[in-house]
């Protein structure tokens, strides 16, 4: 806290306040991280004025962000832990789990497709996570083609069926890539 901030702590009466976050627990997926903000009654606390102390630090990381704005907890190993921040003589326990790494982007091989009537083309979807570790997601990912009558897909090759154009759509998750689609 400020000093200007306990100056007013002390005139609103926040001294017998908690400690409090924007969070009552935290969730990331590993490789990806989340901001805390604390408080003292309706007083932010400055990130210079905590201090943090992380049960297991083979699960979670905290440090200051680099504005020194705020607080971030990255996920480094799958688990649970805890995560102590103290402030003001104050002290608040945060549960964390960090969970398998997430989707963040997905693409489609080729990028485009253009392919004779009766011809085929190997495609492939391809994912990056919050590790930033690349994955052939080919099969899990969930395909769609907005005009089946242009092409169609067999197992993994796209089929040029009659000639036209299409979109080639790949989900997983939340993620989602498209692709366009020439048949001649």
């Amino acid at each position: 806290m400020t000093r200007l901030a306990a100056i007013a702590c002390l005139l609103t009466g926040c001294l017998d306040a908690e400690l409090a976050a924007d969070q009552t627990s935290l969730e990331v997926p590993r490789g990806a991280g989340t901001s805390v903000h604390l408080t003292i009654g309706s007083q932010p606390v400055a990130p210079s004025d905590v201090t943090w102390l992380v049960d297991d630090p083979a699960i979670v990381t905290v440090a200051r962000t680099s504005d020194g704005e705020g607080l971030r907890v990255t996920g480094l190993g799958e688990g649970a832990t805890a995560v102590h921040f103290g402030a003001g003589g104050r002290v608040i326990d945060m549960p964390a789990l960090v969970d398998p790494p997430a989707i963040v982007q997905l693409w489609i091989e080729p990028v485009s497709v253009t392919v004779p009537t009766g011809g085929t083309v190997d495609i492939r979807a391809t994912a990056m996570d919050t590790t930033s570790t690349l994955r052939d997601v080919s099969d899990a990912t969930t395909w769609h083609l907005m005009d089946p009558g242009v092409a169609r897909l067999d197992d993994m090759a796209l089929v040029g069926a009659t000639p036209g154009s299409t979109m080639l759509q790949a989900s997983l998750g939340d993620v989602h890539a498209s692709a366009a689609v020439t048949v001649y």
